[in-house]
């Protein structure tokens, strides 16, 4: 294992007091048959988490809608600080990570019911968990979101007016706010596409589009964030009443049981590690810190195996568990990577954690 001077006091896996960390990655919108959907990628999670003493996952992976499955040992690290954290640029600071302040950030563009239905899911949430919202803020202008999906069948999208979700990122950041919830209204969905989704076969139509927003502020603001996406109320009514006329697909029942998918992403944020500037030349003067030397393994779906992370795990050596249950719509898989590669093949997640077991007996 990676050396490191953490030490882990509230886990018994440690070794040496070295820490066990590991990273769970399932990318956003390419249609993950295990986590591209809501919390269908909580089971998943815990079976890392639990052989290890942290786990790095990020939004997609844990968020279900009202419902948050980050495990008590698990670190929600936004994708882009996700991929900074593996080019080795930023470390993870884990304290006072409960102690985030949390600013709402909504889209002028989001209609007077849904915005008053979300301040109250909003208020309902921080009593409910004791967060700590230190503003609430909506942009200047409506931010204008269109959908994209490109030829692997990954989804995308455009936005028209970043700049005035940065103005309302500014003002809840000028009040404290340390920790960035980010609420647009979603464009339509093309019909197919959401069908597809909807039976429980195709790939997430905003994911892509909810990914660059996030990616867009913490690259510019260098602070946890993430994105929960807001409908048209006429859009929200009919997604709940189709709960009350079917059985749904257990990976997708999160999400149409609400008409708010806000609280997974405040108690995510009110837990996030800070991010942290990094250099290995200074990592001896980065107390309460994880970076790319502290990783132990990452664990990513078998054939979406071209990723960032997988490639600087690689020319770092560190190993990568590819889980072959999980499929997506992209086709890297082992077979097209050089065989130095330390990459090893599992059919399950919980086969994945066995291996992980083997590092700490």
């Amino acid at each position: 294992m990676p050396k490191s001077s953490l030490c882990c006091p509230r886990y018994s896996i440690t070794v040496n007091t070295k820490p066990l960390v590991t990273a769970v990655v399932i990318p956003t919108g390419i249609g993950a048959s295990i986590g591209g959907y809501a919390g269908d990628a909580g089971p998943a999670l815990k079976a890392i988490a639990s052989v290890s003493d942290y786990c790095i996952t990020h939004p997609n992976v844990s968020n279900a809608a009202i419902f948050q499955t980050l495990p008590e040992n698990g670190l929600y690290v936004e994708g882009y600080a996700l991929d900074r954290f593996f080019m080795g640029e930023w470390a993870l600071h884990l304290h006072p990570s409960a102690d985030n302040r949390l600013g709402v950030v909504f889209d002028a563009g989001i209609e007077p019911a849904m915005r008053q239905f979300q301040d109250n899911v909003l208020a309902a949430t921080a009593q409910s968990f004791g967060l700590k919202v230190v503003a609430v803020e909506s942009t200047p202008e409506p931010v204008q979101l269109s959908l994209t999906q490109d030829t692997s069948g990954a989804t995308s999208g455009l936005c028209l007016n970043p700049e005035t979700i940065f103005t309302a990122c500014e003002r809840v950041i000028s009040r404290g706010a340390n920790a960035l919830a980010i609420c647009c209204r979603m464009p339509e969905e093309t019909p197919d596409l959401a069908l597809s989704y909807a039976r429980g076969r195709g790939v997430d139509p905003i994911g892509g589009i909810e990914a660059m927003l996030s990616h867009a502020v913490v690259a510019r603001y260098q602070l946890p964030a993430a994105h929960a996406p807001v409908f048209s109320l006429k859009d929200a009514l009919d997604t709940l009443h189709q709960a009350t006329q079917q059985a749904l697909d257990p990976r997708l029942a999160a999400e149409w049981i609400t008409m708010s998918y806000l609280p997974c992403i405040l108690q995510g944020l009110a837990r996030a590690p800070q991010y942290q500037i990094y250099s290995e030349s200074c990592s001896e003067f980065l107390p309460e810190t994880l970076s790319i030397q502290d990783l132990a393994a990452l664990v990513v779906p078998s054939n979406a195996l071209g990723g960032l992370p997988v490639l600087a795990c690689a020319e770092r050596k560190i190993p990568i568990i590819a889980v072959a249950d999980n499929t997506t719509v992209m086709k890297m898989t082992a077979k097209a990577l050089p065989p130095s590669w330390a990459i090893h093949t599992v059919q399950t997640y919980a086969e994945a954690a066995a291996w992980l077991n083997r590092l700490i007996t």
